[in-house]
């Protein structure tokens, strides 16, 4: 018969994605993905075999993967990730893999515009501008 006292539970500590940010110009798809993967108690950080691995992104239902060689020192974990063409309104969602603890959950879904925030502000201003001088030219004759 076997005595332990003080036996704690192992538990897994999947990484979790904490933030996606669009990085796309144009048709070009691009990313920036932030992932924490924090120890937890008896977490050996300095293991060399305990690290994301993969990063998954479903772009509309097609699933691309990209391998990560990492660390845990690296928490949290920010990577781009280059998508390749998409459309003009993609739906990304992400989620990564630890070589010990395994997948982690999906995010959320986030959109992916073909222009981004900044992108489209300036296309709408250059508009603007163009509308007024179309308009002050009109007013002149």
């Amino acid at each position: 018969m076997l005595l332990c006292s003080g036996v704690q539970t192992a538990t897994a500590n999947v990484p979790v994605l904490v933030k996606i940010e669009n990085l796309s110009q144009g048709t070009a798809g691009k990313i920036e993905v932030t992932i924490t993967h924090q120890g937890g108690i008896g977490c050996c950080l300095q293991n060399p075999l305990h690290f994301i691995n993969i990063i998954e992104v479903d772009v509309d239902g097609k699933v691309q993967q990209f391998t990560y060689e990492g660390s845990l020192q690296d928490d949290p974990l920010t990577v781009e990730l280059d998508l390749g063409t998409i459309k003009a309104t993609s739906v990304v969602k992400v989620r990564a893999h630890c070589s010990m603890d395994g997948w982690g959950p999906w995010s959320d879904t986030v959109p992916v515009p073909e222009l981004p925030a900044g992108g489209l502000v300036s296309v709408v201003a250059l508009a603007a501008t163009l509308l007024v001088l179309k308009r002050q030219s009109q007013i002149r004759r």
